[in-house]
């Protein structure tokens, strides 16, 4: 697929992005090539690969997801850029993960939930993997608490309702 770069630009619609994620999810080449633009590629083309990845996880096209989630995983924690990290989190919250990769997203999670300069879409992603960890980790719940607690006014109102729902349903 050498010319799916010149399709990961500025302006790409939402069906663009889930046909070409539809496509990848039965594609490994396109699905590694999309891996490619994301590490060695400019921003856009590099934000865009994310987004399709992202929204192959939304269709449930987890398949290839799951195969490469290590390379995922160090994408998304070696990329400082929001969007591709926003995207590659949905992809691992979707994928099923190895024990070891589970403890270490957990871990990204709970300190990219701590960092006050991350943008609040990271903050959501994170809460959500944590949530779905603490069925299997209960004891992170009071550490989770905490930091939800901690983390109540630092960003809008949105984020404050949000977070305080989430701590009375943790609280019950």
């Amino acid at each position: 697929m050498e010319n799916l770069e010149s399709l990961l630009v500025k302006g790409i619609n939402k069906n663009d992005i889930a046909a070409l994620a539809q496509a990848a999810g039965t594609d490994e080449h396109m699905f590694l090539h999309l891996l490619d633009v994301i590490e060695n590629g400019a921003q856009t083309p590099a934000m865009k690969a994310a987004w399709v990845i992202g929204t192959m996880s939304d269709q449930g096209a987890l398949e290839l997801i799951d195969k490469y989630a290590e390379r995922i995983y160090q994408l998304a924690t070696e990329k400082p850029v929001g969007g591709v990290v926003r995207e590659l989190m949905k992809a691992l919250i979707a994928a099923n993960l190895s024990e070891n990769l589970q403890g270490r997203f957990l871990d990204f999670c709970f300190k990219q939930l701590m960092r006050m300069d991350v943008d609040v879409a990271l903050k959501y992603n994170s809460n959500k993997y944590i949530l779905k960890s603490l069925k299997q980790y209960p004891e992170l719940k009071d550490e989770f608490l905490s930091i939800l607690e901690s983390q109540l006014d630092s960003h809008n109102d949105a984020w404050k309702k949000y977070t305080s729902r989430i701590i009375a349903r943790l609280r019950k």
